[in-house]
């Protein structure tokens, strides 16, 4: 980690403002879910799990200082988000870098 970068772990109230402004801008241009593609139910809340949860685009564990910067945010159905799993462990290899 780059010194004097502050990068907090994925929890707490920033994630439910994270969750809260994918919904916003998910429902304004109707995104289908990142991963399958189908539609999103924006009003269905958390434990349902085809509710609205922040798909990081890069995933957080190749690209941890990406993890709360807004364009790396995608909706995504709550089930598709648990069992996408990683570019790694789906034996694609490791993504490139910026």
């Amino acid at each position: 980690m780059t010194a004097g970068v502050s990068n907090p772990a994925w929890s707490g109230r920033r994630v439910t403002e994270a969750l809260e402004f994918v919904k916003r801008l998910g429902r304004k241009l109707k995104q289908p879910c990142s991963l399958c593609g189908q539609p999103i139910n924006y009003d269905l809340e958390y434990p349902d799990p085809d509710s609205c949860s922040v798909q990081h685009v890069k995933p957080q564990s190749l690209f941890p200082l990406s993890r709360w910067d807004p364009n790396n945010w995608a909706p995504s159905h709550l089930q598709c988000n648990q069992s996408a799993g990683t570019a790694d462990s789906l034996g694609l290899g490791v993504t490139s870098f910026e």
